[in-house]
């Protein structure tokens, strides 16, 4: 790992709270901001493995869903490799059970792809758009915008950044520097706590006081006069050498749906997603073999990279 990205790092979460004394609230939000896209972008490469668990909890019988996406990205060589297992359960009328395993591997070059069962294959152009049709997440975003974010833009309406326009490149900014927001600060020994309300959706950010990582959000809409929860996430963090990754996030988004025991009114419901994530390594230099294309032909490697217990990943099983 290079030692000047922790001392980077490290600097800004040190003297984050000398520079934000005095300053006004929509400051000191952009200071606790700048401090997580700080750390965030110190990512220059990465080998993880994630598992999302998504499931209704008071609607068992609309299914769920389990998926396992290995991830290999070097941002400064602009290359990724990656494979997807999903293995979701639905209603017959929803098209049953379903699994599948997708391999894909990007670049400035372009990107392609192996789809099991079948094994067919295809490429195309955009490099980013590959991992967004697989709704791959950019892990970077955790905790500045909603999960799962694409890598090609922000989702749920924020429009904070366009990133969009890159569609060959994954080190975009995370967030626009134009980006102006005012927002309520209350702060105490555990946490900072900014708000934002709005004349439609009012959104909410905590941060540790020790780590001054994004630790939860919480957005709501205002409908008919009425406050209704959108969504809540919490996330958790730990340290590789001096830089901050997410281990885990669980989301809670609340719609409304008709349920047949109440004639068919609609209701308030939750859908729960879940993501724990293991890293293999950080920053560490990737041999030039790991993004060949060749390899999106062997199912069987690819089955064993997304294993949990086959890749000693197996807090996540």
């Amino acid at each position: 790992m290079n030692w000047q990205i922790g001392v980077c790092v490290l600097f800004s979460l040190g003297g984050f709270a000398k520079c934000c004394t005095g300053q006004s609230e929509s400051q000191e939000y952009s200071g606790l901001r700048d401090v997580a896209i700080s750390n965030a972008e110190s990512w220059l490469s990465f080998d993880v493995l994630i598992r999302r668990d998504l499931f209704y909890p008071s609607f068992p019988e609309k299914g769920s869903m389990k998926r396992y996406t290995r991830l290999f990205l070097d941002l400064k060589a602009n290359k990724c490799f990656g494979v997807d297992l999903l293995e979701a359960k639905r209603p017959e009328e929803e098209g049953g059970n379903q699994t599948v395993l997708v391999g894909f591997t990007c670049s400035e070059d372009g990107a392609m792809e192996y789809l099991y069962p079948g094994g067919q294959h295809s490429s195309r152009k955009g490099a980013v758009s590959m991992l967004d049709s697989w709704e791959i997440p950019d892990l970077r975003c955790i905790g500045l915008y909603s999960f799962p974010t694409k890598f090609g833009g922000p989702i749920d309406g924020e429009n904070w950044a366009n990133r969009s326009k890159h569609r060959n490149r994954f080190d975009v900014p995370i967030i626009s520097n134009a980006t102006k927001l005012v927002g309520r600060v209350m702060t105490n020994k555990e946490f900072i706590q900014v708000s934002f309300p709005g004349k439609k959706v009012n959104s909410s950010y905590h941060f540790d006081t020790k780590t001054v990582m994004p630790e939860r959000s919480a957005a709501s809409v205002i409908r008919d006069g009425k406050t209704v929860p959108s969504f809540e996430e919490d996330y958790v963090w730990k340290q590789i050498e001096s830089i901050y990754v997410p281990t885990s996030i669980i989301r809670e988004s609340y719609f409304a749906i008709k349920d047949p025991t109440v004639d068919g009114k609609p209701v308030r419901s939750v859908c729960v997603e879940m993501a724990a994530i293991h890293w293999f390594s950080l920053n560490e230099p990737f041999d030039k073999s790991r993004f060949d294309s060749n390899q999106l032909k062997d199912i069987a490697k690819l089955r064993k990279l997304v294993n949990p217990k086959e890749t000693g990943a197996t807090e996540i099983d």
